[in-house]
């Protein structure tokens, strides 16, 4: 996750992002979400994890949305720079 005060600024002050979503179970069979940005800084393409969150109700598109924005809200990093996501064969997201 997000751990330093300058990769929090590097991922803001990236030009774009892209979100790259992965759900999983755990072992108590809870649906979890990990959002990862990838983006630039100079010529370097950097991957961060921006947070690992549960899915408390259903693993549909509109659940994975909601917890990838609430999560870069939490952040506050701009939803506006996102240029593409890709998910792990996930439903398609739509919010």
């Amino acid at each position: 996750m997000i751990h330093t005060d300058q990769q929090k600024n590097d991922i803001n002050s990236a030009p774009f992002l892209s979100l790259c979503l992965h759900e999983s179970i755990d072992i108590a069979k809870s649906a979890r979400l990990a959002v990862f940005a990838r983006y630039c800084v100079g010529n370097v393409i950097k991957e961060e994890l921006i947070a690992i969150t549960s899915l408390v109700t259903t693993t549909k598109g509109t659940n994975f949305c909601t917890a990838a924005i609430n999560s870069l809200a939490e952040k506050n990093i701009d939803l506006k720079k996102i240029v593409s996501e890709t998910t792990d064969g996930a439903p398609k997201m739509v919010c």
